[in-house]
């Protein structure tokens, strides 16, 4: 019997630029995984100097929200920071104890942007499809090499996809616009919720963990693409999921405990439950 090999992946490569400048950084939503990324992205600023980084991470912040009772002890803010706008407090705090000159847009994100030059990584961490939906379709006929990193939850799973934004000169990894574009532009996916008066009432819609581990995720990613820093660095998986699939986390609740029955394949908390999408 004759043996079969299977195709490997196309490579990706980190572009060159990222190595000897400031890595540009937007990231979309400083809410509930937003404002867990965005500490990430602290301590992955310093991991980076650290190992040899001329200079890290520039980031700049959009939200519109203000922070809500209901947000203290499920998001990265408290009691003093209510009434304040998130991205302001967010990164006012990170740039005082660590040393940063980062940037806060206290509003949301709008389109068009044509005469700006997308940064080198988009991160959204926002509630709104349609906001994904107006990024895939501003970016697909550009030609841009930024990266492009979704995070999306539910009440107790999520996931994140790195991808590109626009067109690029080389392999192209798939964006969640690309995945689930006739999803995200339903515009029932997008009906507004009431606001929670308090954090039970959230915590009744949304496990208190979920942010937390999906952005843990997207660090993880975002890390082991850029370790070690070398010239022509590429990557063929990050933390065991393919480059340009989708990767999946899910807490293991009571009971989804019953019905699994102690099956070793049943979803559990943190990041080893990864697949990849056919």
């Amino acid at each position: 019997m004759t043996a079969t090999t299977a195709t490997p992946p196309a490579r990706f490569y980190l572009p060159v630029s990222w190595l000897d400048r400031p890595v540009s950084v937007w990231l979309l939503g400083v809410g509930g995984t937003g404002s867990e990324l965005l500490d990430g992205l602290v301590r992955l600023h310093h991991a980076l100097l650290a190992l040899g980084h001329p200079v890290g991470l520039q980031v700049t912040a959009w939200d519109g929200d203000t922070v809500s009772p209901a947000n203290i002890g499920r998001q990265r803010f408290w009691a003093a920071d209510i009434g304040h706008n998130k991205a302001v407090v967010a990164i006012h705090r990170y740039n005082l104890f660590a040393g940063l000159a980062w940037e806060a847009r206290p509003g949301e994100f709008t389109l068009p942007i044509d005469s700006v030059r997308w940064p080198d990584l988009l991160l959204t961490c926002v509630d709104k499809a349609g906001v994904r939906a107006a990024l895939g379709q501003a970016g697909a006929p550009q030609w841009t090499d930024c990266l492009w990193l979704d995070c999306g939850n539910d009440a107790y799973q999520g996931q994140v996809i790195l991808g590109h934004l626009g067109r690029v000169n080389g392999p192209r990894l798939p964006s969640v616009y690309d995945f689930y574009s006739a999803a995200l532009s339903r515009p029932d996916l997008d009906a507004d919720e009431q606001p929670s008066c308090g954090l039970a009432a959230a915590l009744n819609r949304q496990s208190l963990a979920i942010n937390r581990l999906l952005a843990d995720l997207a660090l993880a990613l975002l890390y082991d693409l850029g370790y070690p820093l070398k010239p022509g660095r590429f990557a063929y998986y990050c933390r065991g999921v393919p480059l340009g699939a989708p990767a999946f986390c899910r807490l293991l609740t009571g009971a989804d405990a019953l019905k699994a029955g102690g099956d070793a394949s049943a979803p559990r908390v943190g990041l080893s439950h990864l697949k990849r999408v056919a």
